[in-house]
């Protein structure tokens, strides 16, 4: 990826982590670090959007492996370890051993330094707090830091009882002699502090973004909010595609699974263009009947079939079914321009669309049905660019212009939720490119980073939003199906045939 389509992206990332929306900025910033795990500030970024402080430890820790001084970095990563207990204690003893006596006073503790007046260990030997092991170490150093003040008092106690035994065995012997005077032992007071017996972990949750500090961690316990699971998106053999097959200038339909097992034919005679309807039960597409182009509908096995149109000496293109199955939406041309009509099953009614007077291609509905989206060329210079349609309200229906980049931008189509459009662009003199924008027309971007020198096709949705399927030839000289992941990741083949394919499409409901 050059550097400046990087430097866009880290920029889409920077703005969406300023917006709060840690998703999009992650998203973003992920992409950045596939192409480029040494840049800085996109490790630093992430660190403030990432979920975990696991996660968040992990990006700062590899912000100082880039840049071993990076204070903001080494600060956010000390604020991810807690402070040391209070309750640590330990034990200093005065040098040189004295006698045993009865008025000996127990060794003095004193509080050991808080790990923040120590010096920093190593960034890489830093265990979290929150771990059982620490945990354990911590209990483990309390416990050994000194003697217990119930155990020293019942020593004291028996040595005295001991010593005024002797006192008076030696009284009822009739001698009385000097009073002996016990030698003071010479204590050093190392801190005049109470030592606490027990000491009481506390793990303080930390700041959630990590840079910059903006509160002192409490020391009671904050519950922490429980993560809601990501969805487990369904394997790809669950999906049942379409597609057509280029055999000798003819076109066959043949579906198969999306791990690629299960391949058959569909029709027994030469199609093109298919696709389902929204509810999976019924199949659309272009033959030729009697020397023209039409219309027909089937079964989804193919079976059933009817021809809906009676057109004749044109061109005709790109069915696309209505949300409620009424209506198919499709490109016709009778001389040089394609246009956009519509007909309504069972009447055989056709109705212009879109009265241009250049070419119109690509019809698609929204999941609502409400809006058609298109490609069209306003200018005459084969220049298409994206619209789209509102089918309610204005009459005269006026169609918005949602791209506006150079080269071509063709075959839109609506993901299953209505709020993002993926399609194809040629835009800066580059070969054809998976894009996507949200419906309004914003945000245009790849889909796919890492194309190389790949030339993309037919872009579909599908039925839940998961998986986007398209045509390419980036294996080799022939197009194929492939899918990838709806944020444009795993990229699998499903075909790998001995000819071209085009036109793939999803099953919905199989």
């Amino acid at each position: 990826m050059a550097n400046e389509e990087l430097d866009k992206l880290l920029q889409q990332g920077i703005q969406a982590a300023k917006a709060g929306n840690r998703k999009e900025a992650r998203r973003f910033l992920e992409q950045v670090l596939e192409q480029d795990d040494g840049n800085e500030q996109a490790w630093l970024v992430l660190a403030s959007v990432v979920e975990t402080p696991r996660e968040r430890r992990i990006c700062l820790e590899n912000v100082l492996g880039i840049n071993p001084n990076n204070e903001r970095a080494r600060q956010a990563l000390e604020r991810l370890r807690p402070s040391p207990p209070s309750g640590q204690v330990g034990t200093e003893v005065t040098a040189g051993t004295p006698k045993p006596s009865a008025t000996a006073a127990p060794a003095t503790s004193t509080i050991r330094r808080p790990a923040s007046q120590q010096p920093p260990p190593a960034i890489a030997n830093r265990p979290g707090i929150t771990t059982e092991g620490t945990k354990a170490a911590w209990r483990s150093q309390r416990n050994q830091g000194g003697i217990n003040p119930q155990v020293a008092f019942f020593v004291l106690l028996g040595v005295t009882i001991i010593g005024v035994g002797l006192l008076l065995v030696s009284g009822n012997g009739g001698v009385e002699g000097p009073t002996a005077v016990p030698p003071t032992a010479t204590r050093r007071v190392v801190q005049n502090l109470t030592p606490t017996p027990l000491g009481t972990i506390v793990e303080a949750v930390p700041n959630p973004l990590g840079i910059p500090p903006s509160w002192t961690p409490s020391p009671t316990p904050t519950p922490r909010p429980t993560e809601t699971p990501a969805p487990t998106i369904p394997p790809l053999a669950g999906y049942r595609l379409i597609f057509v097959t280029d055999e000798g200038g003819e076109s066959f339909v043949s579906s198969i699974n999306g791990d690629g097992s299960g391949q058959r034919r569909l029709f027994s005679t030469p199609v093109i263009d298919p696709v389902f309807s929204w509810d999976g039960r019924k199949i659309a597409y272009v033959k030729v009947v009697d020397g023209a182009e039409q219309i027909a509908v089937a079964n989804a096995d193919g079976s059933a079939e009817t021809i809906i149109t009676a057109i004749s000496n044109a061109r005709v293109r790109s069915p696309a079914w209505s949300p409620d199955g009424s209506k198919i939406a499709f490109s016709a041309a009778e001389e040089e321009n394609d246009q956009i009509f519509m007909v309504t099953i069972g009447s055989a009614e056709i109705t212009k669309v879109v009265d241009n007077p250049y070419a119109d291609l690509d019809p698609a509905f929204s999941p609502d049905g409400n809006t058609l989206v298109y490609v069209s060329d306003t200018t005459g210079r084969r220049s298409f660019q994206v619209f789209a349609l509102a089918l309610s309200g204005l009459t005269p229906p006026k169609p918005q212009q949602l791209t506006n980049s150079g080269g071509q931008n063709t075959s839109p189509s609506f993901s299953p939720d209505g709020k993002t459009i993926v399609f194809i662009s040629t835009r800066n003199r580059s070969l054809s490119k998976v894009f996507v924008m949200r419906a309004d027309g914003s945000d245009e971007r790849p889909l796919l980073i890492d194309d190389g020198s790949a030339e993309n096709r037919d872009p579909v949705w599908s039925p839940d939003g998961q998986y986007v399927a398209f045509v390419s030839n980036r294996n080799g000289g022939l197009f194929q199906v492939f899918a990838a992941l709806a944020n444009g990741r795993s990229v699998q083949q499903v075909t790998n045939g001995t000819v071209n394919v085009a036109g793939v499409r999803f099953r919905p409901g199989f």
